[in-house]
Formats: structure tokens, sequence, C-alpha cells
């Protein structure tokens, strides 16, 4: 629901249609995009074809509908997070995991967060390092420093930093997934080049985050993709592969 003084509507009930740029769907055989209900995944075709500007604009679109939610709806979604995320063996076995703080609309992983902390577990957050992430221990009540995207970070301070191989679960933010794995970020590549390293036998389990209306029929796939183990949404976990 946008905000306003309209009233609430439930999720999924609402269409969305994409303003097309000029020469957008000039060709049917190599891309369409139509906008479904919030219920319903995006669908496209011939995927392997889409072009950096159609890409963009995919982004553009998911990115309107997570933004499109009104606080009392992410509200809503941030709940019912939690509650999908206490049925996962792997969370309650863990004993690091990074998560992070929501922007530009993801949906908030917060109440997990502090949730697990209260735990006295071992909490970690992203934070900018050059060009990838570093993760910093959280703790309730510290201060944290917006970096330069204005989201918070814990502050580098001695022993707060956890090598990525050392964390158990990794909890990360989708633009966009498919259920095949795939996902679609903002574009920045900071979670493939920080993972790019690992083998599959060292890597944390990733499962990505997102509102159950970030679905895609499917999505692009590039080499240097780094494919999600899970997707946790605010209506049900979807296990993608074995570990």
């Amino acid at each position: 629901m946008r905000r306003g003084n309209r009233h609430l509507e439930p999720l999924g009930s609402r269409v969305t249609r994409p303003t097309v740029p000029p020469g957008f769907l000039s060709s049917a055989r190599s891309f369409y995009l139509y906008i479904f209900p919030l219920a319903r995944p995006l669908a496209f075709a011939h995927t392997k074809r889409m072009t950096s500007l159609q890409k963009s604009e995919l982004r553009r679109q998911l990115r309107e509908r997570r933004r499109n939610l009104s606080a009392i709806e992410q509200r809503i979604a941030s709940k019912a997070l939690d509650r999908q995320l206490r049925t996962l063996p792997a969370l309650r076995e863990a004993s690091k995991l990074a998560l992070y703080l929501a922007n530009d609309g993801e949906i908030s992983p917060e109440i997990t967060l502090r949730r697990l902390a209260r735990m006295r577990r071992r909490c970690y957050l992203p934070c900018l390092k050059n060009k990838a992430l570093q993760f910093r221990r959280f703790r309730p009540g510290q201060t944290l420093k917006n970096n330069r995207f204005q989201i918070p970070e814990p502050p580098p301070t001695r022993g707060s930093a956890v090598s990525v191989n050392a964390l158990d679960v990794i909890l990360l933010p989708l633009v966009g997934f498919d259920r095949k794995g795939n996902r679609l970020g903002m574009g920045g590549g900071f979670y493939d080049r920080t993972l790019a390293g690992l083998s599959k036998t060292d890597r944390p389990l990733l499962i990505g985050l997102a509102h159950h209306c970030q679905e895609v029929e499917q999505l692009p796939v590039q080499s240097w993709d780094i494919p999600l183990d899970a997707v946790a949404t605010d209506k049900r976990v979807i296990w993608l592969k074995k570990r």
C-alpha cells in the first residue's frame, strides 16, 4: 500500500504496471516484461539475452515494489519473516551469523537480529571495505555509524571483524530471486566479490531474504554470480539446493 489516506490493502491486491521506456519492448523475441499482482512472480522471457539496460529496468521495478509497501506492511512482513526463520534448524544451530540492517524497502531481519543477540549468539553486520564487505560484531546498544550509502555499521574496533569462512550462515538482502537459487542484488557486486574466493565447502550457508513480491520467474545468470542455498520471505522458506 502506498502511503496516504487510502484504506489498507492486503499484500497481493494491487497490480503495478511499468512505465516502459521507448524501444524497451521493441523485440518480442529478445525480451518482454509483465507486472503481475504482488502475490505472483514477475515473468519474462529469453533471460540469457537480457541487456544491462533491461536488467536495470527489472531491478528498478522490483525496488519500486518493495518501496511501495507502507510502514505497517513492512512491520507485518518483518514479524512474519522472523516466524519463518525460527523454523530453520540451521539458524538454531549456528553460532556465528551475519545479518543486515534494512535499507531501500528491503525486508527487515532486525527482529531476528535482536532476538539472536539477546540469546548471546554472535551476530555480525556487513560493512564496506574497499569494494567488498567485512563482517563486524553487532552488540545491542552500541553506537553505529552510517557508511556512504547511509547504512549503519558497527565501528572497526579491535577483534570486531570475523573472516567470511568462519561464519555459519549469511542472511543477505535481495532485490529479486527465482526458484533456481539465482538472485538479483543492487548491482554493486559487494557480496559476490566477498564470497568469490571461497569453495562450496568453506562457504557459509547463504539464505536470501526478500518480500514475497520480489520473486521472478527466471533471472539471468552471470559467471560470477554466487547462487543461494535458500530464500526466506514473509510467506515461506524455499530450499533451493542441498548442501
